[in-house]
């Protein structure tokens, strides 16, 4: 497997730089399914403004606010602690497969968001 870089104008701190060292021995080890476990505030949520590239269920391709996303598609909101969670077809957003080391289209199964303070 080939090794990636990152460049970032952020450096991990605290816990992070553990988790990502974890993270990424895992991907070596070809385990493609990990959790991201952390305390809110952490850095594993975009905020709301981020942008996201999607092919919508139109099947065009739309830049959007993930913020405004998630709002415009919570419709059946279940509660867990501080976070609310939906189920989302018919979205797909572009994803690297480390495996055919290719760019693909994923479908969004899932959006969540914090409940605001």
């Amino acid at each position: 497997m080939p090794d990636f870089k990152l460049k970032s104008d952020f450096s991990p701190k605290g816990d992070q730089i553990k988790a990502i060292k974890e993270l990424v021995e895992g991907f070596k080890k070809q385990k493609n399914k990990q959790v991201l476990l952390g305390v809110t505030g952490s850095g594993k949520s975009l905020d709301y403004d981020e942008q996201l590239i999607l092919l919508n269920k139109t099947g065009f391709i739309e830049k959007v606010k993930i913020g405004e996303f998630v709002e415009n598609n919570v419709k059946n909101p279940k509660r867990v602690n501080d976070t609310i969670y939906d189920n989302l077809s018919g979205y797909s957003v572009l994803s690297f497969n480390q495996k055919k080391y290719r760019i693909e289209n994923k479908d969004i199964l899932e959006i969540s968001k914090h409940r605001e303070k």
